[in-house]
C-alpha cells in the first residue's frame, strides 16, 4: 500500500543502488499475513515481517534481533519514562484512561504504555482534517488507487487508537476500493467521514490549548529571528529532534492572528518531516514580519 513503489519495488532498488548500505537489514509491515507471505518477502531481499496490526513488543522483538547489540541500551533505572507493566503472557494490564468512542485497552494492547499511546494519539487527531479532505477528495474524483492507500491507512491509525468500528469500515472502503467498487464507496464513505470527524470533537479537549495557555508573551524581533536561524540550522541538518525543539520554544509565545495561522502551519510541516514545506513556511513568516 505504499504510493509510487511498493515494500518489495523498494526493497529491491535499496538492495541494488546503495552498495554496503543496501544491506541494511529490511523488515516488511504488512496486514497480508497469509501463510507464506513470509518466505515470498524474504525471498525478494527482506529480512524479516511483521503482522499489522503492529504490537509494540513485537516491534521491540524485532529491533533487538536486527539491530547490532552496540545499538541496544538497556534502560531500566527508576523515573527513566514509563514502561509497560504486563501481566503472565504478555497481556497488558488495564489503564485507567477513558475516551468515549475508544477501546483504550485494546489500544494499550498494541502500543504499550501511556505516554506512546498519547503520542500516537495526538498524531491522530492533528491529521483529522487533511485526511478527511484527501479522502472525500479521491471518493468524488473516482481516484480509486489513492482512495484504497487512505482508506487504508485510517483503517489502521484506528485500529492502533482503539477506534474498532471505524477501523472496521474503513476496511470495508478498502476492498471495496481494491475492488473498485463506485456504488459501495459512494454509499458508506459520507457516513464514515462523519464517524471520523465525530472524533475530532471527542478528542480536541486533550490536545487543543486554552486561550490562557496561549497567552504568553509576544516574541520580539530578536527572539524571532533567533528562532528562524535555529530552525533553517536544524533544517539544513535535517535534525528533526532540533525542529520539534524550535517548535516547542516558539510555541511559548503568544502572537497575532496571521503569525499564529503562520505558526501552526510551521507546527504541522514539522510534524509532516517536510522541510520545503518549512522553508516556504518560514519566507512567509519573514515577508509577514516585513523581513522577506
Amino acid at each position: 500500500m505504499m504510493p509510487e513503489m511498493d515494500g518489495i519495488e523498494t526493497t529491491r532498488v535499496i538492495r541494488r543502488l546503495l552498495g554496503n548500505n543496501g544491506q541494511v537489514p529490511i523488515v516488511a509491515l504488512t496486514a497480508n499475513a497469509v501463510e507464506g507471505t513470509a518466505d515470498m518477502f524474504i525471498s525478494e531481499g527482506m529480512n524479516d515481517m511483521v503482522a499489522k496490526p503492529i504490537e509494540m513488543r513485537v516491534i521491540v522483538s524485532k529491533l533487538q534481533k536486527w539491530l547490532p547489540p552496540e545499538k541496544i541500551e538497556k534502560l531500566r533505572k527508576k523515573g527513566q519514562g514509563p514502561r509497560p507493566i504486563q501481566k503472565e503472557g504478555g497481556a497488558q494490564m488495564a489503564t485507567n484512561i477513558a475516551i468515549n468512542g475508544l477501546d483504550v485497552q485494546k489500544a494499550m494492547s498494541f502500543l504499550g504504555n501511556e505516554e506512546l499511546f498519547w503520542s500516537v494519539l495526538k498524531e491522530y487527531y492533528r491529521v483529522i482534517d487533511k485526511k478527511c479532505a484527501l479522502i472525500q477528495e479521491y471518493e468524488q474524483k473516482e481516484m480509486w488507487r489513492e482512495y484504497t492507500v487512505e482508506v487504508h491507512a485510517l483503517k489502521s491509525a484506528s485500529r492502533q487508537i482503539g477506534a474498532t468500528d471505524l477501523a472496521h469500515t474503513a476496511e470495508q472502503m478498502e476492498a471495496a476500493g481494491n475492488a473498485e467498487n463506485a456504488a459501495l464507496i459512494h454509499k458508506i464513505t459520507p457516513g464514515m467521514l462523519e464517524e471520523y470527524m465525530f472524533y475530532k470533537g471527542i478528542l480536541a479537549p486533550y490536545f487543543t490549548k486554552t486561550a490562557e495557555e496561549q497567552s504568553g508573551r509576544a516574541a520580539d524581533q530578536g527572539e524571532l529571528t533567533g528562532l528562524f536561524a535555529a530552525m533553517e540550522e536544524a533544517m539544513e541538518n535535517l535534525d528533526m529532534d532540533a525542529m520539534e525543539k524550535v517548535i516547542q520554544d516558539m510555541g511559548q509565545y503568544s502572537y497575532d492572528d496571521a503569525q499564529r495561522k503562520v505558526f501552526e502551519k510551521l507546527q504541522n510541516a514539522v510534524e509532516d518531516i517536510d522541510t520545503e514545506k518549512c522553508e516556504e513556511i518560514l519566507t512567509e513568516w519573514k515577508t509577514l514580519l516585513g523581513k522577506g
